[in-house]
């Protein structure tokens, strides 16, 4: 894998670490109390952002998955 490969490798791989994070704090709140207390089209936008977010993270997990598998053919680490 070439270094611009490896750039792009690293963006998505912080970009998905961010992502998991930020769904895992959504996750949280949507299963507390807190979630009651905002309006109802509120939580419900907010479930389909969680879905969304996850949708996200799948497809950013699955372009590492590409790029891991490049780097075993081309020697990258």
């Amino acid at each position: 894998m070439n270094k611009e490969k490896q750039q792009v490798f690293e963006r998505v791989r912080v970009e998905y670490d961010e992502l998991r994070e930020k769904i895992g704090k959504l996750k949280d709140f949507l299963k507390s109390e807190k979630i009651k207390q905002i309006d109802t089209t509120q939580a419900y936008l907010l479930r389909i952002q969680y879905e969304t977010m996850t949708a996200y993270a799948n497809i950013l997990e699955k372009r590492l998955a590409l790029y891991e598998e490049e780097s075993k053919t081309t020697g990258f680490n």
